[in-house]
């Protein structure tokens, strides 16, 4: 995607690269953003670190202060198969609610996870939160679409804010 980067700020596309950590030891990159730090990070193998050193504290008090996590996942289907099946925007969205229950049932079961304190993650987790971090749909992730789209325009990716309803299907609006 183009965009005109904030001045100051320059942007490259790394392509194939090496490990992140080692670049940003030696000076060839200021930064990086990924979910999963390279193994150089984490295994203490460069100076590299992660930005905060308590994560989940960071990530908590972000959730308590906003109200939700940002968003994991999106969908996307073109608009000319919506045009021509209406109905498979729900249906989609019920798929993934339906997945997602199938999923939290295996939560519950204490052997789901090979992590000697996976359950006890788990348990920490649903007593940390008022409520469900992952929720599908549009109403529910709503005031989350609203920030990431101010964010996105704040950050340049898109030249003005629009509505999160225009991203979205008629349809599915009420789920």
């Amino acid at each position: 995607m183009k965009f005109e980067p904030k001045e100051g700020v320059r942007i490259d596309f790394l392509g194939k690269r090496g490990d992140l950590g080692h670049m940003l030891e030696e000076g060839k990159i200021d930064a990086f953003f990924l979910p999963h730090p390279p193994r150089s990070v984490m295994s203490g193998t460069t100076k590299a670190r992660r930005l905060f050193a308590d994560c989940k504290k960071e990530e908590t008090d972000y959730f308590r202060q906003v109200g939700d996590f940002p968003i994991m996942h999106v969908v996307a289907i073109r608009q000319e198969i919506v045009d021509k099946a209406p109905w498979l925007a729900k249906s989609l969205m019920q798929t993934f609610d339906q997945a997602k229950q199938i999923a939290e049932g295996y939560y519950e079961d204490p052997n789901w996870s090979r992590l000697a304190w996976g359950r006890h993650a788990y348990e920490n987790e649903r007593a940390c939160f008022d409520r469900d971090l992952w929720q599908n749909g549009f109403e529910r992730n709503k005031a989350n679409i609203e920030r990431f789209i101010r964010y996105s325009h704040d950050q340049m990716l898109i030249p003005e804010a629009y509505p999160a309803e225009s991203l979205f299907v008629d349809t599915t609006l009420d789920t």
